[in-house]
């Protein structure tokens, strides 16, 4: 049997584990932006679909907003937009300290943190990460490389729109440009 959530009573990035629990269901497929917030009750399978962005006009804001290029930036972004960051990276070569995150999902299995993550990558992405990325974060749901400076010394640059929670979050840990 299969049953199809509408909405939630969250916001639409979360997975509504409490409607599956109430259909007994054994697996939710979550389509669409996903917070990432640990599931515990319920498999969950992710379609996050690609998000639409105008590289150059990305690549322009960036320039406009961060024009210091020994600047520390970190790129996040929400999952239909993750298809992205590495590109946008490699077009902004003359930016030494750029720093990108790839979604993980450990936080949902218990697994010991110094474990390897299980990385979320788009099924569009052909090619690895050239970083290597670790799991201990204090960037909420993400895995990247290891942090040249304090992380409220590092800009954000934002992929995407997230959730008011999360974009509130975020703003808390880094530096205006």
């Amino acid at each position: 049997m299969v049953f199809v959530l509408g909405d939630t009573s969250y916001s639409e990035c979360c997975v509504d584990e409490i409607a599956a629990q109430h259909v007994n269901a054994d697996v939710v497929v979550h389509i669409g932006n996903a917070c990432l917030n640990p599931v515990v009750h319920s498999p969950v399978i992710y379609l996050f679909g690609e998000g639409k962005l105008d590289l150059d006009l990305c690549v322009k804001s960036f320039t406009e907003q961060i024009p210091d290029t020994r600047s520390h930036v970190v790129i996040v972004a929400e999952t239909p937009f993750q298809v992205y960051v590495e590109p946008l990276k490699g077009r902004l070569a003359e930016y030494v300290n750029i720093l990108t995150t790839v979604p993980f999902l450990s936080s949902f299995t218990g697994q010991d943190p110094s474990a390897p993550s299980e990385t979320i990558m788009p099924a569009t992405l052909t090619s690895s990460i050239s970083t290597t990325h670790t799991q201990v974060s204090a960037i909420p749901h993400r895995a990247h490389p290891q942090l040249q400076t304090d992380l409220p010394s590092y800009i954000l640059f934002q992929l995407g729109i997230p959730p008011p929670p999360a974009q509130l979050h975020l703003s808390t840990l880094f530096s205006r440009p």
